[in-house]
């Protein structure tokens, strides 16, 4: 009984080995069909891709074609409505100049002013903050 389970083993795995041989053989045939399928797909992707970036660079060059035109007609004075418009008015008289000067020294009076007081502590307070009991607490 062991004898034929010795031999059933022993030709199973000889048609196991021939038959992996044999599929050894077809893999690289396999292999290079799919590497020149996928280089075809591959180059027709690329060719596809420079396709689209050429219409797009066309159409781009049609848009700056119709723009460069449109400026060629173009008048190169603007109307008199625009000018008109443009001129600036910087005319202050000098009362009025003097009004908002005085304004404005007055603004940063009062913010210096503010400044300075925020700086100053409150009265009493350096006896608080330098007493010995402060300064032996804060030992």
């Amino acid at each position: 009984m062991k004898l034929k389970q010795i031999l059933g083993w022993s030709s199973g795995l000889c048609l196991c080995a021939t038959i992996a041989q044999a599929q050894e053989t077809n893999q690289p045939a396999d292999f290079d069909q799919r590497l020149i399928q996928m280089q075809e797909r591959f180059e027709q992707h690329e060719r596809d891709l420079e396709a689209r970036f050429e219409k797009k660079i066309a159409a781009q060059d049609e848009v700056i074609h119709s723009l460069q035109q449109r400026l060629a007609v173009m008048p190169t004075n603007p109307p008199a409505a625009l000018a008109a418009e443009a001129t600036p008015t910087n005319t202050v008289s000098p009362g009025l100049f003097k009004e908002l000067s005085d304004k404005v020294d007055n603004v940063v009076e009062a913010q210096k002013n503010h400044c300075l007081a925020s700086l100053i502590p409150p009265s009493g307070s350096w006896e608080k903050l330098f007493s010995p009991i402060a300064v032996k607490a804060r030992m």
